[in-house]
């Protein structure tokens, strides 16, 4: 260590100089990474074992729901066409019957493969700032907030918030956790560092 004022050295942990009397200042600790600290944190551990498990593949194998469908279809039609000539109302209930099993296929198969498609992202950040900003003028004078994230490789980006509460718990300076949907907040939870 060195004195500021002429430059001789200073044995270490020194706060005065021997030579000019000059005063040092003791070295300032180490910051710790505050992102580094919150994904330390339990909540961070948390949202992303959530996320994980989603991730995981349904109990029912789409084979299951094939055959399934297949065999709706199979009852449903020979069910369908011999009441279809018996009355209007039994043929409406065979119709509607026949029709809600096509239903119930087609969101069992689309939340199949929308299983592995979970988009949430749990990202450490820090709010700079948050400010509202007047919206277009077709939409009534109606605000639209937006608030900067900093984030772990020192960018800052200005993102939307739909949600007033969401807006209203930010908090500049707030560390914590953002969940993204590609590139809609979602949500943030403040993390204690």
């Amino acid at each position: 260590m060195h004195c500021l004022s002429c430059g001789a050295n200073l044995p270490e942990k020194s706060w005065t100089c021997e030579y000019c009397g000059t005063r040092a200042a003791p070295p300032e600790p180490e910051q710790p990474n505050v992102f580094e600290l919150i994904k330390q944190s339990r909540q961070y551990r948390d949202h992303v074992k959530r996320i994980e498990q989603k991730k995981q593949p349904p109990s029912v194998p789409l084979v299951y729901l094939i055959i399934g469908l297949f065999f709706w279809c199979t009852i449903g039609l020979g069910l369908l066409v011999p009441l279809f000539f018996i009355g209007s109302a039994i043929r409406a209930f065979a119709l509607l019957g026949f029709g809600l099993g096509v239903l119930f296929f087609l969101s069992a198969f689309g939340a199949y493969m929308n299983v592995g498609r979970n988009r949430i992202r749990v990202i450490p950040t820090v709010v700079k700032e948050k400010r509202s900003v007047p919206g277009p003028p077709n939409l009534l004078n109606r605000l639209t907030y937006q608030a900067t994230f900093e984030f772990e490789n020192d960018q800052l980006e200005s993102l939307t918030i739909h949600d007033d509460e969401l807006f209203a718990r930010l908090l500049e300076k707030d560390t914590g956790i953002l969940l993204m949907d590609d590139n809609q907040v979602v949500n943030y939870e403040h993390v204690n560092v």
